[in-house]
């Protein structure tokens, strides 16, 4: 053990170490006549307690409910089951008189708490007794309090062979103080010293002061301490049962169960007894000392020691060095390397001077940089296909002797042999749909048809065929039959579309355009890819018939149209309403197009679902170091999918200025036309339309990533299929919280029959990843997936094709490398542009002389630092003073730019997407106006005081000249976790792995004491994270921090506080986590959890709970890898169950099914509605699966219940798409109290388009749902509040007054009564007709609301009888 002295706390950090797991020591019988804190010392010590003999008490009927695992009796009789006891611990009123039998048969020595009183040794047994200080062992009481150690002869050590005793830090009364309990205020202040002794202070009025120690033997006297109620900030009172049994050390969760069974009063009565302190301290000692060949024990007063399990005399025992107060040493080399690094630590002074990165993440960019720029250059128009990464790869497969004697014309040949299979796929086209005609036309339509010789014969003279009589009247009447037959009406002219793509289609583009196979998507999905999908609608659709303004510069114009026309997806049709489209320079001799779906008023009338989009941490999960990604594009996004027929006469485009004329033939880029093309002169309308989803419709997004997902699906295709490269066998959960899991390995991942991890694919918008484990697997992969869409008919950019890889360009704004690791960075010139936009933003609000700042190259600074913040998740969090100077001057906003619930409008922000390189760009303020005609933003706005402290930390974060690597995944083999607390006066934590557990505790000074709680825990955790930096032990690793502070774990991720001091706080843990590159994930647990696990207790210097005992294994304390069901069984499930029912009862007519993690990657096989319990840890992959299958399959519902923990991976997110949210408080049966945090009940209902319906589309925010939301929250919390005090329940409202009978029934009740309530909502009641719900269930409702309370004809649910009083006390 070891003190560590430093400013902050006030007598210095107790440093030590327990075992991390350990056997028990035994079994042991704890003793007493009166209550005695000898049953938690013995469990903290290692021992099993096998019983506890005492009469009838409050600490009885309280130690039950605690230590359900404990015998409590009042005979002192021992049963022959119940095993003899290796020890006893007891008072002297227990211990049997020296003539009884007991000393004659008995070897168990005894440890006894109290007065001596005389009681002589019976023979053959020695009686050592010592006087113990409890202020020298870290209380805060003057008393000293005997403990004597009763023992036969031949075992006793005699205590002048004992090493020395060490002083151990404590606090004073002040640790123990409740804060809001009124007291008698002074008239004025009390001279506090800034350094207080150990000793009583008692000052003139009688009292004594709270910042020193409490006399023992006067508990009764008044404390003055600093007060909130007085004006002077000191008050005067006694203290309460409760303070009085912290300061006698009552570990706190024996302190809860006393307030629980409503025995709070008879907390003073440990006053009578010795303290816990005492009482481990002089059990350590004694049992570790004076007993010879003692038991197997590591003594608590020196746990830096190793330890051991031998059962050795310790008689020559020297005291160690550690024994001694003094600062906590380090080892050399990295004590060189502390004082080399001037500002390891930095104070609240040096926040900003940041240190360079750590040596071990750096890597040489040059390359990387030339690598990315030619991935770029690929992007353009007229790019160039990379052919030889399709001849390379031809030629590597090739054996070798083969490979070797290709002639050098290959090439070539293999171009003949590419249009040779360009042939073969085009008729595979048609035999595929003709093959699909087939299945879908009844045999007795195709037997109609004629022979070929009924209908032509071959003219030999002609040299072709001619019809014979009445032959073309036979064929023309069977392919009227065909033609007209309502299995295929609408499919014939799509596929003769489709047919004509096909054959303009080279081996490389699709020249003529796209249209969806739609014969080959799956049969669920046939109608979207032939015709579009339906539209949500909000109203009725425009008449907007405005006129096109001729274009500035027409020529420009009509060479951006021509192809869009030439390919139909503009085409000739009806028209209802026009909507503009307007040219914007790009560079000198360029324009785009923007397609405006505002003025016209079609956007305002239409509504596209939340959908999520890969994120570079899904692609994550499929990496490991060395494994290869590529990326394959595709072409024409958008455009691939057809839009709604509804919505085609409404998408109309005035094409009167850009129709082609002979004089633009000669004009046209990349060559000139030679003649006027044939489509062209059979559209003569001045209006056309668009038929594809079009770039500028609030929902094609949506639209397209929908098909995409489906076309997905199809890719990945048979998970057993030996020859499928997305192969995989089983689902493996590597989370946190689990022992033994190896950080290196994503959380949740799918492994192959080799185990590696299968290759994936992420699609994001048009941009594809493909991972895998080699170069070949990936190349596989990418193969597999572009040849399924081509068979599907979606455009594979093939220019944009890149080679497998481990050092790939960016995707989705992100760059992930896995050569030599697993990590995220920006190239050399990104991150010195970085750091220059940041000192251009400190100098212009630092320079600026009215206090207002160029609002539009604020603009252009942000949308560069949004693409960096994407590779470096620290980053984000300090835009948020950006966003909110560059909007903080729209309506509705306050003084630090924040929106405020009154006055606030919708403004559309100044961009617009641009179809051609698909992404969205600034618009200028001239042609905004044109769009929209809203009011110019102002060209200057003033700097919110938040965005100058986020440019000052990121310039912090950004200080090395070099590239940060943002380490994805972890290096080190073990998993780091550090759990901290700071309760009243003190603090503690707790630092564990797969190897060692440390604690830390101490009171802090005057100073750290005036601080908010939030700023005390929040350093606390901090200033730990910090020394162990110090040490050496977090470069590269991954570092979970659990608190029960959630001001502080919101702060982490959002970046900013009010309170300033707290911002630093945040700051200095970043600049830890970029200079040692560790991956930081900062958890909230409810307090209760804290007490549980020990830390709470450990923050007032208790070492007897938790995770503290002696080989208690402090990772069942987290239980981040467990579900809902893990942890309660079937409870959980069957309280679901309660409301939604099963089978034909069930609401939608088809029970829910649990999904398993093995059902999370194969949706499509499960049936009907979904049941995600997953564990917390998980949910980031939930979440990532979730969103693929809520877009593919709209019209299903699902009920997630998940723990409160790790919300920040999930909760804001599902909140997005869930109609009913609401928490379950820990207390009823199906989520006791023991569960600690809140369940999370997430429900999200059915939805699908209803062409006469017009919103709104979700029951999210109606009455509806936020009234259930609100009452059952409200009564879960109410419930667990009251439960322990009945009168309590004549206080709550009416509306959950009912709660009364149990939150499960309540529950049931209205859950079930909202749910069919909901069967008339317009999205839900066409998914009843569709045949998700097979049948309504005629099944009894009770009623909300009762008519009276407890009268006979009170009508209750079937099933549910009456209990009785007994079973309702």
């Amino acid at each position: 053990m070891a003190v560590l002295h430093d400013t902050k706390s006030l007598y210095g950090t107790l440093c030590g170490s327990v075992p991390l797991s350990r056997p028990s020591l035994g079994p042991c019988e704890v003793w007493g006549s009166r209550p005695s804190l000898w049953l938690p010392v013995a469990e903290m010590l290692g021992f099993t307690v096998s019983r506890v003999v005492m009469p009838l008490s409050p600490f009885a009927a309280a130690g039950r409910s605690l230590y359900s695992h404990v015998h409590f009796t009042s005979s002192p009789h021992r049963k022959p089951t119940q095993p003899e006891p290796g020890i006893i611990f007891c008072d002297w009123d227990t211990v049997p008189s020296p003539r009884a039998r007991f000393w004659d048969t008995s070897v168990a020595p005894l440890l006894v708490c109290g007065e001596h009183r005389g009681f002589s040794a019976p023979p053959g047994w020695v009686i050592d007794t010592h006087i113990f200080d409890h202020a020298a062992v870290g209380g805060a009481t003057d008393g000293q309090f005997p403990v004597t150690f009763v023992t036969r002869s031949v075992f006793h050590v005699p205590s002048s062979q004992w090493p020395p005793v060490t002083a151990r830090p404590g606090g004073g009364v002040s640790g123990s103080l409740q804060c809001r309990v009124f007291s008698q205020a002074l008239a004025a202040p009390v001279q506090e010293p800034d350094q207080p002794e150990r000793r009583v202070y008692r000052l003139d009025d009688g009292s004594v002061g709270a910042w020193g120690l409490m006399p023992a033997a006067s508990t009764t006297l008044s404390v003055t301490m600093r007060s909130d109620f007085a004006k002077s900030g000191y008050g005067r009172r006694k203290l309460t049962a409760r303070e009085l049994s912290d300061i006698w050390n009552v570990p706190i969760l024996l302190q809860d169960a006393y307030v629980n069974q409503g025995l709070e009063q008879h907390l003073g009565d440990f006053v009578a007894t010795t303290p816990a302190k005492v009482l481990a301290f002089a059990a350590d000692r004694l049992i570790s000392h004076g007993f010879r060949g003692g038991f197997d024990f590591w003594p608590l007063d020196n746990p830096v020691t190793a330890p051991s399990r031998q059962r050795a005399p310790r008689l020559d025992r020297e005291p160690e060095d550690d024994d001694e107060v003094e600062d906590l040493p380090l080892p050399p080399a990295k004590r060189a390397k502390l004082e080399s690094n001037t500002n390891a630590c930095p104070s609240s002074g040096d926040l900003l001077n940041s240190l360079p990165a750590h040596e071990a993440i750096r890597v040489d960019l040059d390359k990387l940089e030339q690598e990315i720029l030619k991935q770029d250059g690929q992007k353009a128009d007229d790019a160039k296909v990379p052919v030889d990464i399709w001849d390379g790869y031809f030629k590597s497969t090739m054996p070798e002797k083969l490979a070797a004697r290709l002639l050098p014309g290959w090439r070539v040949r293999l171009d003949n042999y590419r249009l040779a299979g360009l042939k073969f796929w085009r008729k595979c086209r048609m035999r595929s749909f003709w093959w699909d005609m087939s299945g879908r036309i009844p045999s007795k339509v195709w037997e109609l048809e004629p022979r070929v010789d009924q209908t032509v014969r071959w003219c030999r003279h002609g040299g072709k065929y001619k019809w014979v009589k009445s032959g073309k009247k036979k064929y023309s009447a069977w392919m009227k039959a065909l033609l007209g037959h309502p299995a295929g009406v609408k499919d014939w002219e799509p596929a003769r579309e489709c047919m004509r793509v096909a054959g303009a289609a080279t081996w490389w583009e699709w020249k003529g355009g796209s249209r969806l196979f739609f014969w080959n998507w799956p049969e669920s999905c046939r109608t979207w890819a032939r015709d579009g999908q339906d539209h949500y609608k909000l109203g009725e659709l425009p008449a907007f018939t405005r006129p096109q303004p001729p274009p500035s510069d027409r020529i420009k114009v009509w060479r951006k149209l021509f192809p869009v026309r030439e390919r139909r997806y503009i085409n000739s049709g009806e028209v209802r309403s026009l909507m503009h489209m307007f040219d914007v320079p790009k560079g000198e001799e360029d324009v785009r197009i923007v397609y405006n779906g505002t003025a016209s008023g079609i956007n305002d009338c239409l509504w596209a679902p939340h959908f999520g989009l890969a994120m570079i941490s899904h692609v994550n999960r499929a990496l490991m170091p060395s494994y290869n990604q590529a990326d394959l594009d595709i072409g024409e996004m958008f455009l691939n999918f057809m839009l709604g027929e509804e919505i085609r006469p409404y998408s109309g485009v005035d094409i009167s200025h850009i129709k082609t004329r002979k004089s633009d033939l000669p004009k046209y880029l990349p060559e000139p036309l030679e003649a006027m093309p044939e489509w062209e002169k059979d559209r003569s309308k001045r209006w056309e339309r668009w038929e594809r989803n079009w770039m500028g419709l609030t929902d094609s997004p949506y639209r397209s990533a929908q098909m995409m997902m489906v076309a997905k699906e199809v890719a990945e295709g048979n998970r057993k299929d030996p020859h499928n490269p997305f192969q995989w066998e089983v689902i493996v959960l590597n989370l946190p919280g689990m022992k033994n899991r190896d950080p290196r390995k994503p959380w949740v991942y799918k492994q192959r029959v080799d185990e590696s991890i299968a290759s994936e694919v992420f699609v994001y918008v048009d941009d594809s990843r493909i991972t895998a484990c080699s170069p070949e697997e990936a190349w596989k992969t990418v193969c597999r997936f572009s040849s399924v869409m081509s068979n599907l008919g979606i455009q594979d950019a093939a220019r944009k094709r890149t080679s497998p890889s481990d050092t790939p360009g960016p995707w989705a704004g992100s760059v992930v490398h896995t050569k030599g690791g697993l990590y995220q960075l920006v190239s050399q010139k990104k991150w010195d542009k970085t750091k220059s936009l940041l000192g251009e933003l400190r100098e212009m609000i630092e320079s600026s002389s009215d206090g207002m700042v160029d609002r539009k190259r604020l603009e252009q600074i942000r949308g560069f630092l949004i693409y960096v913040s994407r590779t470096y998740p620290w980053m984000p969090p300090y835009l948020k003073g950006l966003h909110l100077t560059i909007d903080g001057w729209r309506p509705g906003r306050d003084a630090e730019g924040f929106k405020v619930k009154a006055g606030v409008r919708r403004v559309r922000p100044f961009i617009f997407w641009e179809w051609e390189e698909e992404q969205w760009i600034d618009l200028s303020e001239e042609a905004y106006d044109e769009i929209a005609g809203a009011a110019k933003p102002p060209e200057r706005v003033r700097p919110v005081e938040r965005l100058r402290r986020d440019v000052e930390a990121l310039l912090a974060l950004t200080e090395p000249d070099e590239p940060v690597l943002a380490l994805a995944r972890p290096e080190g083999d073990i998993s780091l976790y550090l759990m901290g607390d700071a309760s009243g006066k003190g603090f503690g934590s707790a630092f564990w792995n797969d190897k060692t557990k440390e604690y830390e505790t101490g009171q802090y000074g005057s100073a750290m004491q005036r601080k908010s709680s939030n700023n005390r825990e929040s350093d606390n955790l901090v200033t730990r994270i910090e020394r162990l930096e110090a040490e050496g032990k977090l470069y590269n690793q991954e570092v979970f921090i659990i608190t029960d502070n959630s001001t502080f774990e919101g702060t982490y991720y959002k970046g900013h506080s009010t309170s300033e001091e707290l911002c630093d706080i945040i700051l200095r843990l970043r600049l830890v986590q970029l200079r040692t590159g560790c991956l930081l994930h900062v958890i909230h647990v409810a307090g209760t959890r804290m007490k549980e696990a020990g830390i709470d207790g450990l923050s007032r210097g208790d070492l007897m709970e938790g995770m503290m005992k002696a080989g208690e294994e402090p990772w069942r304390f987290i239980p981040l890898a467990l579900s809902a069901s893990e942890r309660m069984g079937q409870a959980v499930e069957d309280w679901v169950t309660s409301w939604w029912g099963i089978g034909s009862e069930a609401w939608c007519g088809a029970s829910l099914t649990k999904l398993e993690p093995t059902d999370w990657f194969e949706l499509r096989k499960v049936v009907g509605p979904r049941l995600w319990i997953p564990p917390p840890a998980a949910m980031e992959t939930v979440i990532e699966r979730f969103n693929e299958d809520r877009l593919v399959r709209p019209h299903l519902p699902h009920v997630f219940v998940v723990p409160r923990l790790m919300t920040h991976l999930w909760r804001k997110q599902l909140s997005k798409d869930a109609d009913v949210i609401f928490s379950v408080e820990s207390g009823p049966e199906f989520w006791p109290r023991e569960m600690h945090e809140p369940l999370i009940v997430l429900i999200v209902l059915p939805l699908t388009p209803v062409s006469d319906y017009r919103g709104p589309w979700l029951l999210k925010g109606t009455d509806a749902a936020t009234g259930v939301e609100k009452r059952l929250t409200k009564g879960f919390r109410a419930w667990r509040e009251a439960r322990n005090d009945p009168e309590r329940f004549h206080e709550l409202d009416d509306d959950v007054s009912e709660v009364w009978e149990g939150p499960q029934q309540w529950s049931r009740d209205i859950l079930f009564k909202f749910l069919v309530e909901q069967r008339g909502f317009p999205p839900v009641r066409k998914c009843l007709v569709r045949g998700l719900l097979h049948r309504i269930p005629d099944r009894h409702l009770s009623p909300a609301k009762y008519a009276r309370r407890g009268g006979r004809d009170r009508e209750r649910p079937r099933g549910s009888e009456r209990p009785s009083k007994r079973a309702r006390r």
